[in-house]
């Protein structure tokens, strides 16, 4: 069972980022989790967590499933694995993850000069250091699908 306190700090920053360093920075925990401001977790989502650590104590990123969410509808429900994210395909959503805070102190935070792959560059650098990776299988994140197609005619 969760027993921790929630914290939460609401700053300026320099984009997605740096925001997500400024809080792997204050974390206390043994383990962080990352939320985008349209994805929450699924019910339960800490607990399964908890368990999972408990039972695999030398894993250092635990990861699952992510539901995707497009006009109020599933629209996916999808879990890449780690051993192929340098197919270029196999990225793993950071939503989904939670990563031992000795990970980040060791390989440093978020490449704040990225500004919309910092994530995918994060998880290059979890796999080349040779992390240990654990996938779950369950929904651990939703997430709104806010991608729309632009249709373009020619006039």
């Amino acid at each position: 069972m969760f027993s921790s306190e929630i914290k939460w700090n609401s700053a300026p920053d320099n984009g997605i980022y740096d925001a997500m360093n400024k809080g792997i920075e204050l974390a206390q925990g043994k383990f962080i989790g990352l939320l985008n401001s349209d994805d929450w977790y699924e019910p339960g989502t800490i607990e399964v967590i908890c368990d999972a650590i408990s039972k695999k104590e030398d894993v250092d990123i635990f990861y699952g499933y992510i539901r995707l969410i497009k006009e109020g509808e599933e629209y996916m429900v999808r879990r890449n694995n780690y051993k192929f994210i340098f197919e270029g395909t196999g990225l793993i959503q950071h939503p989904t993850c939670f990563i031992c805070k000795k990970v980040y102190d060791e390989l440093g935070g978020y490449d704040t000069s990225y500004k919309i792959c910092a994530d995918q560059d994060m998880m290059l650098r979890l796999v080349k250091s040779g992390k240990k990776y654990y996938a779950i299988d369950t929904v651990i994140t939703q997430s709104k699908l806010l991608f729309k197609l632009i249709s373009i005619q020619n006039t």
